[in-house]
């Protein structure tokens, strides 16, 4: 499979033709649309991306972007489907619904999804940055803290969880309808459902469902660089669901840099990556020449 990449490179552009320009001078063989374009910018953009003979790949949900949504504040967690609130929760179906749609019309095979939040939990992140930045990662005083969060996190979070189950219970019938896999993606923190517990929890319940797990090298090495979980068990542990990995590089605790441009090891991770049939470069506004050597490099480590 090919290289795709995401529309997050091209965020900073104001106009579909800017867009496509800036993906079509690439080497790449599709394209994922994320959830900062507004309808009317995709309905320009697609037609430049077929005329250059690139194919959607995958979106991210929302897909497209609601016009009253300033595109600043554009995020796969704006509506959540683990939400405490009815109505925040039914916008987020209906917003998934339509995304499903776009994603069948597109012919795009899967959409990422993120599926909430455990927010009575949220403030501890700062700390687990602090120990990060001290150096006190494999501290006593950092698993100490951990061991609380995650007693904390069992304690809050089922009903999240639950709540996120039932939402997507009720996108499976369409998804499979529509011919596309709903992929739940590893998070950044701690505290974002689904938890590796949880993953298996929900891909357990739903078996043979249209379902199916989204690697993300950023999120999972920020998470392995706090202590809570190992990059590469990761993807070993969900394997045989994987259909697809956002491919991004880090430096400290900042993702989507194009890979090559921060300090994780790609080749460590080669004969994993090798394996998610869909690759998408995830990686945020950055100049051409950075995003062409990271298809290079993905592409010498052996995952492309």
């Amino acid at each position: 499979m090919t290289i795709a990449l995401s529309t997050a490179y091209v965020a900073d552009l104001a106009s579909a033709p800017e867009m496509a320009a800036a993906l079509t001078n690439l080497d790449i063989g599709g394209v994922e649309i994320d959830y900062r374009l507004k309808e009317r910018d995709l309905k320009a953009l697609v037609p430049l991306l077929r005329a250059a003979n690139l194919p959607v790949t995958s979106l991210h949900h929302p897909v497209p972007l609601p016009d009253d949504y300033p595109p600043a504040l554009a995020s796969g967690d704006r509506l959540s489907l683990a939400s405490p609130w009815k109505d925040e929760r039914e916008a987020s179906i209906n917003l998934a619904r339509r995304t499903l749609e776009w994603a069948s019309d597109l012919e795009a095979a899967a959409v990422v999804f993120h599926l909430g939040t455990v927010a009575d939990i949220e403030p501890l992140w700062a700390e687990f940055r602090r120990l990060y930045f001290d150096k006190l990662v494999d501290s006593a005083e950092a698993a100490s803290w951990r061991a609380e969060a995650v007693e904390r996190r069992r304690e809050l979070a089922a009903p999240y969880v639950d709540r996120a189950m039932l939402a997507l219970e009720r996108l499976f019938q369409p998804a499979e309808r529509l011919g596309v896999t709903i992929a739940l993606e590893v998070r950044y923190h701690f505290h974002e459902v689904p938890s590796p517990a949880e993953m298996l929890r929900i891909f357990e319940t739903f078996r043979g469902a249209p379902l199916g797990y989204w690697h993300d090298t950023g999120h999972a090495e920020v998470q392995e660089r706090v202590g809570f979980l190992s990059h590469r068990a990761q993807i070993e542990r969900f394997g045989d669901h994987l259909v697809g990995a956002h491919l991004h590089d880090i430096r400290e605790l900042t993702d989507h840099l194009p890979p090559g441009q921060g300090t994780l090891d790609f080749a460590a991770l080669a004969d994993l990556l090798a394996a998610a049939p869909l690759k998408v470069i995830e990686a945020w506004p950055a100049p051409r020449q950075q995003v062409a050597q990271s298809i290079a490099l993905l592409r010498e480590a052996g995952i492309a």
